[in-house]
């Protein structure tokens, strides 16, 4: 249970960090959005890739 809560913090402050980074980058609105979609569909699918990988143990 611990372990998801440090997993879950840690992720949650990379998402947190992508999305503000790439809001002060200087690019369109529509660049900026495409680029905060695409590393949120990443960091879902690491999450989704690690509780598959702690499930399967």
């Amino acid at each position: 249970m611990k372990n998801i809560k440090i997993l879950s913090g840690i992720a949650a402050g990379a998402l947190i960090g992508t999305a503000i980074g790439i809001l002060f980058a200087p690019e369109e609105g529509r660049v900026t959005r495409k680029k905060i979609l695409d590393e949120a569909d990443k960091m879902a699918d690491n999450i989704l890739r690690e509780n598959l990988v702690k499930n399967n143990k």
